[in-house]
């Protein structure tokens, strides 16, 4: 069990968090890994940290892109990697130091083509990181395709694998199937998974929580970085909204998963749409009710209300003023939850 592994990790200004993430990498247990780091043109203090603490170590390889976005990113490290493994590490969040080792057994052990593992989530206090959650994993291995397929679905629904942390990849897999992120700012991840899912023929999830993230909320940590790209990016999700829901319609079609689980992946597409329209609702510099008109009106936001599994009041209450196309109260209620949001999290 001595196969390269090489742990991909872009940055984006990121002076505060990138020395814990890549020593966490550096730390490890199993020892025969690459790290690649590549800086998508840092603004802050991120380039000279990475100058000054890692440029001179060999199993250390930092290159510089103009920013282009996290799929770049990725996408350029992955071509320069030599492992035979491959895991993605987001420049917030940390790993144990078994993280590498207990991957690696297992993938070894069972010949799988993706291993994942449980996480923990923290939220920063002060000065202080408090944990708030972790997942409840239970072991699972199977060689059953559509079995498999039925999982993922079952993790995308729980939010599990909308991204490529936690996950342990064959890069024999990435090059065979010409599998890369595309280049857009947000949700890159989801179609990569999808991608890959497509190409699985054993999978592993272990129940160690070996994966950390730091929880931030997307759009404030896209203005703390002074990402406008990406917050042009956002402007515009919705049309990978309904991308997503496209590209997991067809998954599911073509491995005749169920239309109980196809309701349920539909929630999760509800809730990227009510995610999209707090986003216009907030930043929209046009004609807000003409901007959340259009999406409500939208075939997909139709459809989708009206075959989808919601739970929790909020969301059934919401769905119904979207069928009602009452989009002024829509925007009140979506005000009014932001608002109670903000007063809980300042007290």
């Amino acid at each position: 069990m001595n196969k390269l592994v090489s742990v991909i990790i872009p940055t984006y200004n990121d002076q505060l968090t990138i020395n814990k993430a890549v020593d966490s990498a550096l730390n490890q247990t199993y020892l025969n890994v690459e790290i690649i780091i590549i800086d998508d043109g840092s603004t802050d203090s991120t380039s000279i940290i990475l100058k000054k603490f890692y440029e001179n170590i060999d199993k250390i390889t930092v290159i510089t892109q103009s920013n282009s976005g996290v799929a770049t990113a990725r996408n350029n490290g992955l071509a320069i990697s030599k492992g035979e493994y491959i895991l993605f590490l987001d420049a917030d969040d940390w790993l144990d130091t078994e993280y590498i080792e207990r991957l690696i057994l297992e993938a070894e052990k069972n010949s799988s083509d993706l291993v994942m593992c449980g996480w923990r989530l923290y939220k920063q206090h002060k000065s202080d990181l408090v944990k708030i959650g972790s997942t409840n994993n239970e072991y699972f291995y199977s060689e059953n395709t559509n079995l498999i397929r039925r999982k993922f679905t079952d993790l995308f629904i729980n939010g599990y694998a909308h991204g490529p942390i936690g996950k342990l990849f064959k890069k024999s897999i990435l090059i065979d199937n010409a599998i890369t992120f595309p280049n857009i700012r947000r949700s890159e991840d989801i179609f990569f998974n999808i991608d890959y899912m497509e190409n699985v023929n054993k999978m592993s999830i272990i129940e160690d929580r070996l994966y950390n993230i730091r929880i931030v909320n997307a759009y404030e940590k896209i203005k703390r970085k002074n990402d406008t790209a990406h917050l042009k990016a956002l402007d515009a999700h919705f049309n990978t909204i309904i991308a997503i829901q496209d590209r997991m319609s067809r998954f599911m079609i073509k491995w005749n998963i169920d239309k109980v689980q196809l309701f349920r992946v539909n929630g999760v597409i509800y809730d990227l749409i009510i995610n999209h329209l707090t986003h216009v609702i907030y930043s929209s510099k046009g004609d807000i009710v003409k901007n959340v008109d259009s999406i409500i009106n939208n075939d997909l936001t139709i459809y989708i209300s009206k075959n989808s599994t919601l739970n929790g009041v909020y969301r059934r209450i919401t769905n119904k003023m979207i069928a009602l196309k009452m989009k002024r109260t829509l925007i009140l209620l979506i005000k009014m939850k932001q608002l109670i949001k903000r007063v809980i999290k300042k007290n």
